[in-house]
């Protein structure tokens, strides 16, 4: 019987058979694993400001993008706020009604403080101490990812 393998030799079938199998494993343990907290945040909040600066409404306009960063529960919350009587004073991700165009250029977050399945991750909006923000991102695994379940904003001594 003839196998792909047929025409080469014994030990190139073999190596090739190998590494065919190393690749595989490979792909799958890349494939399961996470981003760490700090860069979902990092990565959310880059995206997020991106969509500000370009007119659009993250929460409405892009709802499969916000949902890989953003819990479902979390997502549902802000909706019902939006929709309340009293609606939303202030953007639910940035603490604040409008951003300055230096955060989108500085998005610093630390490194997360991991506790099993939430994470807590401390993050700077901002380069210059008029434009700095610090938001406090608490993190919660969903279908084994990272996902913002809520911001708030800390406060800075001057």
């Amino acid at each position: 019987m003839k196998t792909p393998f047929s025409r080469l030799g014994k030990i190139q079938a073999i190596s090739l058979s190998v590494f065919l199998i190393l690749l595989i494993c490979w792909s799958h343990v890349t494939a399961a694993a996470p981003q760490p907290a700090e860069q979902t945040v990092s990565v959310f909040y880059k995206w997020y400001l991106r969509s500000l600066a370009a007119g659009r409404e993250p929460l409405a306009d892009d709802r499969v993008e916000i949902s890989k960063y953003v819990s479902t529960p979390l997502i549902r919350e802000i909706r019902q706020r939006m929709r309340s009587d009293e609606g939303l004073d202030e953007d639910y991700f940035i603490k604040a009604q409008d951003y300055l165009e230096d955060w989108e250029r500085t998005v610093v977050a630390d490194k997360a403080l991991v506790d099993g399945g939430r994470a807590l991750v401390v993050l700077q909006l901002g380069a210059s101490s008029e434009s700095r923000r610090k938001l406090s991102i608490t993190l919660a695994r969903e279908g084994g990812l990272w996902k913002i379940q809520s911001v708030q904003l800390l406060k800075t001594a001057k």
